[in-house]
């Protein structure tokens, strides 16, 4: 890196800490898991397991497939911010998770809308994990 570009990237770094910025991280999908079984409590190997925001349909969904004993785990998803340095709260995203195999599906489990936890400098304990513990597939998509 050239010594302008350098000098350039440090002034920004002092102004946005002087300006009481830090750079933080926020779980955008937290880690979630559980497993898919059918209406006898078999588990459903090869299901897929949709991850979806309750609050905004068009975004797209998570996907992660179960695994032979129905087990499906999907790791947090974390975003990169500036986040000024003030002491606050913020109320986090609900969040749906639908088996589905073989044109069967479950109903959607909602879980999550609990605090949200901003992590400085990204370094700080994960945000709560969610085990949905039993999806059960046991009806046709409705149509939209």
């Amino acid at each position: 890196m050239r010594r302008p570009q350098l000098c350039q990237l440090s002034i920004l770094f002092a102004a946005v800490t002087l300006a009481g910025c830090f750079s933080a991280t926020a779980t955008v999908v937290p880690r979630v898991s559980g497993r898919v079984v059918d209406i006898t409590g078999a588990p459903i190997a090869g299901a897929t397991v949709s991850i979806a925001r309750a609050d905004s349909p068009g975004e797209k969904s998570r996907e992660v497939r179960t695994d032979r004993q129905g087990r499906f785990q999907r790791g947090e998803e974390r975003r990169w911010f500036l986040a000024v340095a003030v002491a606050a709260h913020a109320i986090g995203p609900e969040f749906t998770a639908t088996a589905s195999h073989q044109g069967m599906q479950s109903t959607p489990k909602r879980f999550g809308g609990d605090l949200l936890k901003q992590q400085l400098f990204g370094v700080t304990n994960p945000s709560e994990a969610f085990d949905l513990s039993d999806l059960m597939i046991n009806q046709r998509p409705s149509s939209p």
